[in-house]
């Protein structure tokens, strides 16, 4: 019976170096500490004050309330300019 394998031939893995790992350990030290939860709150108050600030500009944006917010610009024309437009939406 042949082998059949499935994986990429290019398949490999690489350790952590210990800054990587540190920073990590330090992540989870944040996250499940009080300071994370109020971080977190802190956050979701951003989120929700910047989409609430893009649809009073007329923007809409689709998804859950998340750190990266989708804003359709309707055309790759329109998309193109947007370093043009980013003061404009800093602005509302």
């Amino acid at each position: 019976m042949p082998c059949v394998t499935y994986s990429s031939p290019h398949t490999f893995s690489n350790a952590l170096s210990p800054a990587q790992a540190a920073v990590a350990s330090a992540c989870l030290g944040i996250i499940t500490s009080k300071d994370g939860d109020a971080l977190r709150a802190r956050l979701m108050a951003n989120i929700l004050h910047w989409r609430q600030r893009l649809d009073q500009g007329g923007l809409q944006t689709y998804g859950a309330p998340l750190p990266i917010v989708c804003v359709p610009m309707g055309s790759e024309r329109l998309a193109r300019h947007c370093p043009t437009i980013s003061p404009f939406l800093l602005s509302i």
